[in-house]
């Protein structure tokens, strides 16, 4: 079990949620204010500007 796997926030189940869901940027904001151990997040960086290929 990693740290990103018991954190209360999450990005979305793969299986059941869409990449849009999944990579919306206020989805991806949210994870990364309210997660406490995973590292992973803090890395990603969000574009100021909408540039998503499948928006």
């Amino acid at each position: 079990m990693t740290p990103c796997q018991i954190e209360g926030a999450e990005l979305g189940n793969i299986l059941e949620d869409s990449i849009h869901n999944i990579g919306a940027p206020d989805r991806l904001l949210y994870v990364r204010e309210n997660s406490k151990s995973c590292h992973c997040i803090s890395k990603v960086s969000l574009p100021c500007d909408k540039d998503l290929p499948f928006q």
